[in-house]
């Protein structure tokens, strides 16, 4: 496949809302007919369990607009299938020789770390193909891509979290994305420690919940800058004022990477992740 050389990233701040954190099976990969997602996470001790303790109302409708059989459907399927096999030839076949990330850092091949299944990089890919995808609203202008393609964006959650929880007039700049967590998945554990030994306090479904921003922050600070986007955890607050922690395979904010892909000479390719707080 040819590569896209020389691309023109043009990001303002206010196009991040393009659609912003799993496992390898959600229904839309088993050939289900339904759009709204439901994963079916496992592994790894993070099991799902049901409680009575409903902790929030603001339910999240999320949709796949990625059409069963359709061209993108099927490259997804195969980019999918390459990325828990960490098939690092496949997915170079598809990446740019400069990859734009975040507000258009261009980072090449080996500073993705391809070789190392567990880095940054393959981490954040993964989680953003697990979910559904959608066409990239606004999306910015690069050259080399064919002219009719369509811009296509995964995961599509903050899509969804920008139509439906538009933020409250009085609150300023970002810090209203950066109080919210949204929980992908049914019946997901919260947890009174940032372990899977931890408690589970209550569970919650494709859900936004509050996220805790300053003991994000502290978390941050005492990992040394790097939490993992997978296997790490987000702290939120519950009904209540009850603290609690949800592993991060199952939570998106509305500031995360995602993934845009588009066609060159009638190829699908991996364009650019934009997105980061």
């Amino acid at each position: 496949m040819n590569k896209v050389q020389g691309l023109t990233l043009v990001v303002a701040i206010a196009g991040l809302g393009l659609g912003a954190g799993l496992a390898a099976a959600i229904r839309s990969s088993t050939g289900t007919s339904a759009k709204v997602q439901r994963l079916i996470h496992g592994g790894n001790g993070a099991e799902v369990v049901s409680t009575e303790d409903s902790q929030t109302d603001r339910t999240i409708a999320l949709e796949d607009d990625a059409e069963p059989g359709s061209d993108f459907y099927e490259f997804r399927q195969r980019l999918r299938a390459a990325v828990g096999q960490r098939d690092r030839t496949f997915v170079e076949s598809v990446l740019p020789e400069q990859l734009p990330i975040g507000f258009s850092v261009p980072r090449s091949h080996d500073a993705l770390n391809l070789e190392e299944s567990d880095s940054w990089f393959w981490a954040q890919l993964q989680k953003a193909i697990d979910v559904g995808c959608s066409p990239a609203e606004n999306p910015p202008t690069f050259d080399r891509v064919d002219a009719d393609t369509q811009i296509w964006v995964c995961p599509n959650v903050v899509q969804a979290f920008v139509s439906q929880f538009p933020p409250p007039e009085e609150v300023e700049g970002v810090s209203w994305q950066l109080e919210q967590a949204i929980v992908v998945g049914e019946n997901v554990n919260v947890r009174s420690e940032p372990t899977l030994e931890g408690e589970t306090i209550a569970s919650v479904s494709n859900a936004v919940v509050t996220r805790d921003r300053e003991e994000a922050e502290n978390m941050q600070q005492a990992s040394g800058g790097e939490i993992d986007p997978i296997d790490g955890w987000t702290p939120v607050i519950l009904a209540g004022d009850r603290q609690g922690y949800i592993y991060n395979r199952y939570v998106y904010t509305p500031l995360d990477y995602r993934v845009l892909f588009g066609q060159v000479e009638g190829n699908w390719q991996i364009l650019a992740m934009p997105g980061g707080e």
